[in-house]
């Protein structure tokens, strides 16, 4: 009884960013209330929740939301290819290819059916989808430059998003279906999108980008299965995420309380964010769930001061239409618990923590494994910026001296501070978009 009625004042205190299950039944589908127009919950009204300001309405938020992969690439004059495979675990990926803007462009590769571009594909952040590649606000886009100079360009989408969400035997909104870190994706995802991308093309090696946790989940997938080396041509990791204790973002306020984050997580049944939503849950319900004290104060005066350094609680509603569509998908709460537990280990890139006893089960030792970087034997180039807080220079430097076949790190300048400014910041065409291409041609001898 008190798992459910926990449960249920959970799912309301956050509409939309959680579903709540106990013992396998859904008490609460936020998004069926809204269908329905029963949302309606009376605010907590109390010293001890900060004033944050009105909030848009589900209306809003539901005109304002992104479009879909396809139509981005139309807007934009191209055209783009759905595959969907299964992974060995169950999971459907929908993998997109992005085609020329000018069809008499594919000819110039052509002979018969045999495509002779080299190929690229592209991995996403943390909680985005394929959608990240298409979208720039100046116009231009990683994807559709590559395209434009000669590249066949696939675009990766790991288990849990917008367009990855089904199974072949688990229901896509439950806790069973979502209980997976970036160390699942790394293990079963990247390896079937190889397998998939030299199937169609018929060529015997790609080149990989990714960025943030895109580049994470290639590494963990050259850990599991170092025989993939020899299929990646080239690996550029934009602001890759791997060492984390010297992170500066303000995510690491949260770390001290990983025990308990991932006790809440358990009873309360939270299975999936939904980032979508959660400039709704920014402004207007955080406060209930440390006025009730549900959560220790310790971690709500975290959260709150990391919301102010964010500064998300003073962002303005355009603004944050603005910077929530680059985050338009859902991903697992266990994803951003296993980065929260590399922040707290010292120079530790490893699996997920279950606990001692969980450790031995599933391990055979109390402590998780580390992921085997010696394994990543595929040439790398790291992308980083001098302002950066998440992948600090500390971090760089202990991930280059991990990897066997580190070729060069290339550091941008102070502008750019988070994930999203290295595929939609002002400045990444001329500083990261043009070195791509310029190490691309390099190793598949293009001019």
């Amino acid at each position: 009884m008190w798992s459910k009625l926990f449960c249920l004042f959970l799912a309301y205190s956050f509409p939309l960013l959680f579903q709540c299950q106990v013992n396998g039944e859904i008490l609460v589908d936020i998004e069926q209330l809204i269908e329905d127009g029963n949302l309606t919950v009376p605010l907590a009204n109390h010293a001890a929740i900060p004033n944050v300001g009105p909030a848009p309405d589900e209306e809003t938020i539901r005109k304002k939301a992104p479009p879909h992969a396809e139509e981005l690439a139309r807007a934009a004059g191209y055209s783009l290819e759905s595959h969907t495979i299964t992974t060995a675990d169950g999971y459907h990926l929908v993998i997109h290819r992005l085609l020329a803007q000018q069809p008499e462009l594919d000819n110039l590769f052509r002979d018969g059916n045999q495509t002779h571009k080299p190929v690229v594909l592209l991995q996403h952040g943390i909680a985005q989808s394929s959608s990240e590649w298409l979208i720039n606000e100046s116009g231009k886009s990683l994807a559709m430059f590559l395209v434009d100079n000669g590249y066949d360009v696939w675009l990766g989408n790991s288990r849990g998003n917008k367009y990855s969400n089904s199974h072949l035997t688990i229901r896509g909104n439950t806790m069973e279906y979502y209980n997976f870190t970036f160390h699942e994706v790394g293990q079963y995802d990247i390896p079937a999108t190889i397998d998939l991308v030299l199937k169609v093309t018929e060529q015997p090696q790609l080149n990989y980008i990714g960025c943030s946790i895109g580049a994470t989940v290639f590494f963990v997938a050259m850990s599991a299965h170092p025989e993939y080396a020899s299929r990646v041509r080239f690996m550029g990791a934009l602001s890759p995420l791997a060492f984390l204790s010297h992170t500066q973002t303000p995510i690491k306020l949260l770390a001290p309380h990983i025990a308990e984050i991932k006790d809440a997580s358990i009873k309360l049944q939270v299975m999936r964010i939904n980032p979508e939503t959660l400039p709704n849950m920014i402004n207007t319900q955080l406060g209930k769930l440390c006025f009730w004290r549900q959560l220790s104060r310790s971690l709500c005066n975290s959260i709150y001061k990391m919301l102010d350094e964010f500064g998300l609680r003073k962002i303005e509603e355009e603004h944050l239409d603005n910077l929530w569509k680059y985050i338009p998908t859902t991903t697992s709460s266990k994803t951003f618990i296993h980065l929260l537990q590399l922040m707290t280990n010292e120079e530790l890139f490893e699996e997920y923590d279950f606990g001692p006893d969980g450790n031995a089960k599933r391990y055979g030792s109390g402590v998780p494994p580390e992921y085997d970087l010696n394994n990543v034997n595929t040439p790398v180039v790291i992308f980083t910026g001098k302002g950066e807080m998440f992948s600090t220079s500390q971090d760089i430097e202990v991930l280059k001296r991990a990897l066997p076949f580190m070729v060069r790190h290339m550091e941008a300048d102070s502008s750019f501070k988070v994930h999203t400014d290295f595929t939609h910041g002002a400045n990444a065409y001329e500083q990261i978009f043009k070195p791509i291409l310029f190490i691309l041609n390099f190793y598949n001898k293009q001019t």
